[in-house]
């Protein structure tokens, strides 16, 4: 009830498909929730600079592939997008020694 849920109705069925999809059993644990869902729940929500890190690492390690972050980081595209604004970051200007390569 706590939070927002910026991806509205769309945010919260990834998160239900995410957590049914991956579950070991009928009945879901708090254990098979991600660490920002079981943040959500113990009224914790992870700051922005714990974001910003995790989107950093997550954009960097995919080379800023945002399909293949958001997949990391189990969420849409679109939730990204949002995420990325929020902690107000965009993908780095071209390195120009790797385009005349």
């Amino acid at each position: 009830m706590a939070y927002d849920w910026p991806g509205n109705v769309r945010e919260l069925k990834n998160v239900v498909e995410r957590v049914v999809m991956n579950a070991v059993s009928p009945r879901i644990t708090l254990a098979e929730l991600s660490d920002e869902c079981r943040g959500w729940i113990d009224g914790a929500p992870s700051s922005d600079s714990s974001d910003r890190v995790r989107l950093l690492a997550a954009l960097s390690a995919v080379r800023w592939n945002k399909s293949a972050a958001a997949r990391a980081l189990g969420c849409s595209r679109m939730t990204l997008y949002r995420k990325m604004a929020k902690c107000n970051l965009s993908e780095p200007p071209a390195d120009p020694q790797k385009q005349r390569a």
